[in-house]
Parts: C-alpha cells; sequence; structure tokens
C-alpha cells in the first residue's frame, strides 16, 4: 500500500486574549462533548459484540479455560510493563503544535523496547508457565500475545495523531471494527476447538486490523520519519514514571490474576467464575475509563494555562461519569440471575453473586480515567505513577487475601470491590483537591449518583423476593399445559424476570434521578446520540439547552 507522505498539522496560534480564550475553551468542550459521544458509540457497540461472544463462549469453553486466559494475559501485561514505552501518551501530553518533530522518535524508541521485551518473552515463556504456573499450556499463549508488540509501536503513535486532532469519530470507528473482528475470529477459534488459545490468536487479528486503518485513515508513514536518537534520553525521563502509570493501570484489571493462579491454580475454576464475571460486568468500568482517558487527555491538555476551567470541566465529566457508570453497572445485576439462567442454564452461576457485587462497587473504576487524564495533561507523570501503584499494590494484596481466606468468586469480588472503592474515593479526592476544588463539593459529585442506583437495585432486589415472578409465571405456564420444568416453561420464566427487573430498576433509577440529580442526567443526555437523548429527554420534560449568560 502506497502512503503518501505524512500531512502536517496546523500550527498553534500566539495566545489570546481572555473572552477568545472563553470561547476557545467552550469550544474544546464541545469537541470533549462530541468525542465522548462517539467513543461512547464504540464502547457500546464493542460491549454487544463482546456480550454475543460471551455468550457463545461460555458455551463451548470451560470455566478453566477462562482462567488460563486471564492468567496468561496478566503475565504477558506485567511483562511488557508498558506498551511503546509510553511514547503514544508523550506524544499527547506535548502536544499537537510537537506532533511532526515527535513522531519519528517515538516510533523508533517503542520499537526498539518492543522487540526487545518480545525476545524476553520468548525466551521466558516456558519455563515461567512450567516451574511457577505448572501449566505447559500457559507458554504458546504467552507468544502469541507477545507476537503483538512490534505492530503496536506503529499503532500507539498512529493513535495519539487521531487523539491530538480530536478525530475521535475515525478513532472509535477503528477500535469498534478491530474489537468486532476480535470477537468474530474468537468465536471462530472457539468453534474449532483451539480451547483457550482461543483467546489469544484474535489479539494478533486486532492489532493488524488496527495498523492498516489506521494507515489508511492518517496516510502517515511513521517508520519513514528520523529517529533522532539523541533526543531519546528526555523521553525516557517521562517515560520511566509512564512506566509504572502504565503497569498499574493493567495491574487495575489484571493483577488479582497475577497472584491468584500461584495461590488457587493456573486453571482453577473459581478464578475462571471470577474473570467469566468481570469480563461481563467490570468492562462497563474499563470500557467508560478508558474511553474517557483517550478523550480528556488531550482536551484537558489544551486547558493547563486555565486550571480554573480545567477544575470545572472535571468536575463536570466526574458527575457525568457516576451516572453513567452507575447505571450501567447496576442495571446489569439488577437482571444477572435470570440472563445466566437463560443465557448458560446455571453454567455459571457461581459468577452471579460476583457480577452483582461488582455492579455495585465498579462504578468507581471509572473515576480511573479521570485522575489519569488531568495527572498527564499536566505532566504529573511521577505524582500519578505513585497514585497508580498503590493503587495496584492494594488490589492485588486484597486478591490474595481473598484467595487464602475466602476462596469463592464472590468473596473475591467482594474484596477487590471494597478496596477498589476505597482507593478510587482517595485518589479521586486527592487530585482535584490539590486543584482547590473544596471537598465537599468532590464527595458530592460522587456519591449521590452511586447511591441512588444502589437504591434502584434494592427495589429490584424487593421485588424479586416479594413478587415471587417466576413462581407466577411457572403456574401459568402448568395451567397453559406445558410440563412443569419444560424449558419451555423454564425460558418463559427467564425473560419474563429479566424484563420486569429491568423495568423495575430502570424506572427507579430515572425517578431519582429526574427527582435529585436532574442536573447530571441534563449532562448524560447532552452528550448521547441525538435520537437516544432528545426523545429521553422529552418524557423527562429536560431541557437540553445550555443556559444562557445574564444580560450585565
Amino acid at each position: 500500500m502506497s502512503i503518501p507522505p505524512p500531512q502536517p498539522l496546523p500550527a498553534q496560534t500566539t495566545p489570546m486574549p481572555e473572552d477568545e480564550a472563553k470561547g476557545r475553551s467552550e469550544g474544546v468542550g464541545r469537541r470533549v462533548g462530541g468525542g465522548m459521544t462517539w467513543m461512547t458509540i464504540s464502547a457500546v457497540l464493542t460491549r454487544i459484540t463482546t456480550f454475543a461472544a460471551q455468550i457463545l463462549m461460555g458455551h463451548w469453553l470451560e470455566p478453566a479455560d477462562f482462567a488460563l486466559y486471564a492468567t496468561a494475559t496478566s503475565i504477558a501485561g506485567f511483562m511488557m510493563v508498558c506498551r511503546d514505552f509510553a511514547t503514544g501518551n508523550i506524544i499527547v501530553q506535548r502536544g499537537r503544535e510537537n506532533y511532526e518533530h515527535n513522531a519519528g522518535p517515538a516510533f523508533w524508541l517503542g520499537l526498539t523496547y518492543d522487540m526487545v521485551v518480545f525476545i524476553v518473552i520468548v525466551a521466558a515463556a516456558y519455563p515461567l508457565a512450567t516451574t511457577v504456573y505448572h501449566d505447559r499450556q500457559l507458554a504458546p499463549m504467552l507468544i502469541v500475545l507477545a507476537m503483538t508488540l512490534p505492530f503496536g509501536a506503529i499503532a500507539g503513535v498512529l493513535y495519539s495523531r487521531l487523539r491530538l486532532e480530536l478525530r475521535f469519530k475515525a478513532y472509535s470507528w477503528i477500535i469498534t471494527l478491530a474489537g468486532f473482528l476480535r470477537q468474530v475470529s474468537m468465536i471462530v477459534f472457539a468453534k474449532c476447538g483451539l480451547g483457550a488459545m482461543s483467546f489469544a490468536w484474535p489479539a494478533l487479528v486486532c492489532i493488524l486490523v488496527d495498523v492498516a486503518a489506521l494507515l489508511w485513515f492518517t496516510r502517515d508513514a511513521v517508520w519513514m520519519r528520523p529517529a533522532r536518537i539523541k533526543e531519546w534520553g528526555s523521553w525516557m525521563r517521562d517515560a520511566v514514571w509512564l512506566m509504572f502509570t502504565s503497569l498499574a493501570n493493567f495491574a487495575m484489571d489484571y493483577g488479582p490474576y497475577l497472584v491468584l493462579g500461584p495461590i488457587l491454580g493456573a486453571a482453577s475454576k473459581v478464578t475462571g467464575y471470577y474473570f467469566f464475571a468481570y469480563q461481563i460486568t467490570a468492562q462497563i468500568g474499563i470500557v467508560l475509563a478508558y474511553n474517557a482517558t483517550l478523550v480528556l487527555t488531550p482536551a484537558l491538555q489544551r486547558l493547563n494555562a486555565e486550571p480554573r476551567r480545567q477544575c470545572e470541566a472535571a468536575m463536570r465529566t466526574l458527575r457525568t461519569l457516576m451516572l453513567a457508570g452507575s447505571v450501567a453497572s447496576v442495571g446489569l445485576a439488577a437482571i444477572m440471575a435470570p440472563l445466566e439462567h437463560l443465557l448458560w442454564n446455571g453454567k455459571y452461576a457461581q459468577s452471579v453473586g460476583a457480577v452483582m457485587i461488582f455492579g455495585a462497587f465498579y462504578p468507581w473504576r471509572i473515576t480511573f480515567g479521570l485522575t489519569t487524564s488531568l495527572l498527564t495533561a499536566q505532566g504529573a507523570f511521577r505524582r500519578l505513577a505513585v497514585l497508580s501503584a498503590v493503587e495496584c499494590i492494594g488490589l492485588m494484596v486484597a486478591a490474595a487475601l481473598a484467595g487464602f481466606y475466602s476462596p469463592t468468586a464472590t468473596g473475591i469480588a467482594w474484596w477487590t470491590g471494597c478496596w477498589v472503592m476505597v482507593s478510587r474515593v482517595g485518589v479521586t479526592v486527592y487530585v482535584l483537591a490539590r486543584m482547590q476544588e473544596p471537598i465537599g463539593n468532590i464527595l458530592r459529585a460522587m456519591f449521590p449518583a452511586w447511591l441512588l442506583c444502589l437504591a434502584a437495585l434494592g427495589a429490584t432486589a424487593a421485588v424479586s423476593s416479594n413478587l415471587g415472578v417466576r413462581e407466577v409465571v411457572l403456574r401459568l405456564a402448568e395451567r397453559m399445559h406445558f410440563a412443569a420444568g419444560s424449558k419451555v416453561a423454564e425460558r418463559g420464566a427467564d425473560v419474563v424476570e429479566i424484563v420486569v427487573y429491568g423495568c423495575v430498576c430502570s424506572l427507579v433509577m430515572l425517578v431519582l434521578a429526574r427527582v435529585i440529580l436532574h442536573a447530571d442526567l441534563r449532562d448524560v443526555l447532552r452528550v448521547a446520540p441525538g435520537r437516544f437523548g432528545s426523545p429521553l429527554a422529552r418524557v423527562l420534560r429536560l431541557d437540553l439547552r445550555e443556559p444562557q449568560a445574564p444580560l450585565p
């Protein structure tokens, strides 16, 4: 494929007067809102395809296969430490106007680092799999996952270019396409009987699609740019701290499996049930947090000269993310029991309790994207690394304690979920308080949406306990001459329970949000796609127009 020469980015303008700066920040806000909309659409589509794939994978694979994949991914992630030597985040932090100069050294430094790590993983794969985790099946999974590294050096730089240009529509299309093909390939490989390797090969498929699509959208042949080796020292000084941050970020999702493997076994069913539950529920928080980081970092970086506006934007985003994340996580928890029975007929019943606990605690995981974006935009890499390290080490300690004292999927979820909430509240308050935001305002931005959604979950649990929806449906099925315990009757009861519990939870959340958090609900609907946000706003009688400033 022939690629034209790199396209230069527009030069940054000279400093603006105050009124123009205000218009600039409002324009950035609109771009952020549009970016979050596209990234949210991408997240929803990705979640749909991921959930569909997990339905089929759950039928064809066993909990032990999920445990093997979780363990392999955690080992590979920690050995990779930081893809591309964190050069992508450094490009974004240094600004759009410097991309042309920085793209070359970022690519060549990242590629050099990735190749070294690739060699180390290939050399260590079999000794590590056999001596530490006592399961030879881990080795080929580690090698395949490591094969993605060299291609990631290209993707990292080009994704950074799209972020700097705030081209989130193109960004969202690329990650949606790659994610869709990854899920499809997982299904195909699982159907072909590849077992746990069905999770590994799609990672290579995904990165290849990423690179091809990024080259198409950017027309930027990064390998043709000069390496500027003399400048690598300054990159490494920033990258050291970002490496710790990247490691900690990864540990927030996969750290528990690294410690649960030696305690419970690499292919433990308990780990498999826990991972299965995590993939269903916590992925909502992960996707929203990741998307928030991608969109917010370049936008907040443009407001570094206006710290008050930067803080206001962060607070507004915090309220919006907590409401959106709580609704998504708690909504799934409310219907998980009948949904599991409908889709897997009790095969993953031991994951249901963990899903409900994740639904209650993992809205807090979303705030990780906000604090990471703020500190990255400000160039506070050392502070970000230290805070992230505290969080991930605490999470791994919580998982290890659960492995010894509560070795069930539900028990591990309680330990890790509680730690995520405690650490996230502490770090979020610390980061925003340093920006002169009162602690009371920060807590009011976080807790109301979460407590509101927990109230909705409690109302749903009360309906489930007292109405006996399943028993009513089964009695009706008997009167219609369906045999007791027949598949039709059981599946019908599952569907009715899902509809009833989902409606109760949704209605309670909407009513409480409309009455108590109408401003936050308005912000969520503003960034939602128009065909969804506008009709719902009309039903709730919410005006989505921005308030006009009073005349002097």
